[in-house]
């Protein structure tokens, strides 16, 4: 029960750390372009 409240935020975490991840990447591709 404890695991609850975790099980329901860990999906938007994941999903911020993942946009995060795509942000840093996508700043890298863009700072070599230029």
């Amino acid at each position: 029960m404890k695991l609850a409240p975790y099980d329901m935020f860990w999906p938007q975490i994941r999903g911020i750390i993942e946009k995060c991840q795509m942000a840093d990447l996508v700043g890298k591709v863009v700072a070599n372009i230029r």
